[in-house]
Order: C-alpha cells, then structure tokens, then sequence
C-alpha cells in the first residue's frame, strides 16, 4: 500500500515559516495536503497559505497547544486528508512556533495511523538574525525544536547578513549537528530537496522521539480550566484577539506595535486602516520588529481589524493593551503637516512591501 508522505515545518516563533510554506507551494508542482497550526483563535498563517495552486487540501488547526488538543487533532485532519476520494499523497505540516516537533512527531505511531503515513522530513526554519539573541526560556524551546530536525532552512537570506547567517549556522551545526543546513529568501527555497526528502524517520526514530522539555502550553487571556496543573509545563503563554471595525490609523497603530510591553513576544493580524479603507494589511510583530505589508486578497464581509497577540502567562495586561489599540483609531480631521510627513513616509514603506515591490520580509 502506497504510504503518504508528511513533512513537518517547524521552529520558533517569526523564524519565517509560513513565508517557507508559501514559497515551497509556489514552486512545487506537486500538489500537497497542508495543515496549518496557529497559536490563537484566528488562524492568520492559515489564511496566508490559501489559495494557492499546489493545495490539494487545507486543515487549520486554532489554539495549538500540544498538551492537550493539537495531537488528537493532527490525527483527525491527517485522516481527513488521506481518506478523501483523491487521497493526498503528501501532506506539508506547519507547526505554531511553540510546538516542538518531535512531541508531534509521535502522533504518527498511532496505531490508526502508523501503516497510512511516512514520516519524511522534519524541517527547521532559523531567523540568523534572531537564534543568537534568544535566552532562557527562549532559547531552551527553540534548540530543543532544532534537535529534532534533519533539515534546518536559515530564512531571510535576502534580510540578513553574512556575518548573521555565519553564526547561526555554527550554533545550528553544535545544536543539531546531524542536519543539512540551507537557506532561503522570500522568493527562493530549496523546493526539491526539502519535498523531496523521504525515509528519513523510521519508526524506531519516531518511538524515540521524545520532547527534550515538558512541552508549551497556550491558553486564551484569563482562561485556566484545562483540567491540568500548569507545572507540568515548561513553557506557559496566553494569547488575547483584539478586534474593531473602526478603522485604526497606520502611522499610530505603528507607533503602539513598536512600543509593545516585553511580555508580548509575537503578535499578527489583518488590519483596516482610515488611510487606505480598501486595503487589506498584514501586520507582524516579532520582538521590536515590526512590519506592515499589502495582502492580496480583498476583505471578505465588511472590513474589520484582527490582531493576536502571544505573550507570557499572567504578564498580559489586556484593558491596557485594549485602552492603547483604541487609541489608535482613525480621526481623519486630526493629521496636521508633520503627521502627513510621517503617513507618506509609511505608505511608502506598505508598498515597498506590496507584491511586485520588493519590501521587507
């Protein structure tokens, strides 16, 4: 019987791997299965791979947390996938960036599953100018993903420097030293290497993979009834959505994201801006970066902002956080000169970044 292939992508957070994603199913001709696991209830990477050619069929999975939902899960949108009456022959995981790969590695010795599927290839995504700058917590979660890999791809090549990508792949090579490493660019991976890589975990590999840490747990801002105690976990988050139809001003919404509380670690979403009211922006916040960037698709329904923010649990502040996101809001008698200065100098950035403009990453 003719086994479908899974290959996992995996690593921390804003390491660039739905950009990955996005890329290997631009240049594959081989149509994929794709699941998608996010850390919040709305699913943006999910909504950032659709609609691409190569998708055989899509699986969001919302909420990852690996403790409790995301096993049984994986195994039921594997199943849904593989029993369709065109079964994909190869599925493409991507993993929130708290999840550790080889806790989901194990999903696949299930006995309902283990003759259905091969488990081909782990695959690492490193931001080389981020792995060196990681401590504590950070750090143990992001080499403990990294050690279970057999490919590690150092993403934004195009954004980052020789002496950045240098360290990276000397720290790579002492955390896993049994993998290949390879870079990629926002418009450039190694599509037949990392597709095209089989065999590569037996089932003894999988038995053994096990997390080298308790693993991460995620729960929704003042939710703690998961019929467990939180000990049990080494790495504790929580995230909280804001949403408004109101539309924000960019240049404020900027200027809040980048001033972001250091318990917020990652945070990402569509927004609806007074400025631009058709346009539909994704925003990413990783650490004090911050980037602004047109999404092609238009706005289904009326148009709405939708941002989710990771941060440390118990350190989210969310009616502070809430008070100063609403502060944001469009006032279009407000501007002044230095303020239309300042929002054609960020219009400018948004379409450096919009498709066809070479923008940041």
């Amino acid at each position: 019987m003719l086994r479908t292939r899974v290959s996992i992508i995996a690593g921390f957070l804003g390491a660039g791997k739905t950009t990955l994603l996005n890329t290997l199913l631009r240049e594959t001709t081989e149509p994929l299965g794709v699941i998608v696991n996010d850390f919040g209830e709305v699913n943006i990477d999910a909504e950032l791979v659709c609609g691409q050619t190569s998708v055989h069929g899509e699986v969001a999975l919302h909420n990852g947390c690996i403790c409790c939902t995301l096993r049984g899960d994986l195994l039921t949108a594997v199943l849904s996938l593989i029993r369709r009456p065109q079964p994909t022959r190869h599925i493409v995981i991507e993993a929130s960036g708290i999840s550790e790969p080889a806790a989901i590695a194990r999903t696949f010795i299930d006995p309902r599953i283990a003759d259905l599927v091969e488990l081909s290839a782990v695959i690492g995504c490193v931001d080389p100018a981020e792995l060196p700058t990681l401590v504590g917590q950070d750090w143990s979660l992001a080499t403990t993903q990294l050690r279970a890999c057999d490919f590690v791809v150092l993403t934004k090549s195009d954004a980052s420097s020789q002496g950045e990508r240098s360290v990276a792949s000397a720290l790579v090579r002492t955390l896993s030293p049994q993998a290949r490493i390879l870079e990629s660019s926002f418009n450039e991976a190694p599509t037949a290497v990392l597709l095209g890589a089989a065999g590569l975990w037996t089932p003894g590999r999988i038995a053994r993979a096990r997390p080298a840490n308790d693993p991460a747990h995620v729960h929704q801002a003042g939710e703690h009834a998961h019929g467990h105690h939180h000990d049990q976990h080494a790495h504790l988050f929580e995230t909280w959505t804001y949403r408004t139809t109101d539309p924000l001003s960019a240049v404020a919404l900027r200027s809040a994201l980048e001033r972001l509380p250091h318990a917020v670690v990652r945070a990402k979403g569509f927004v609806h801006i007074g400025e631009a009211p058709q346009a539909k922006l994704l925003v990413q916040v990783v650490g004090s970066r911050v980037e602004f960037r047109h999404h092609p698709n238009t706005w289904e329904g009326p148009p709405q902002t939708e941002l989710v923010f990771l941060a440390r649990e118990g350190r989210l502040e969310v009616r502070e956080l809430e008070g100063t996101l609403d502060a944001c809001r469009y006032d279009p008698r407000a501007p002044g000169k230095h303020y239309i200065d300042e929002m054609v100098g960020h219009f400018s950035r948004i379409l450096d970044a919009a498709p066809n403009h070479g923008g940041t990453r």
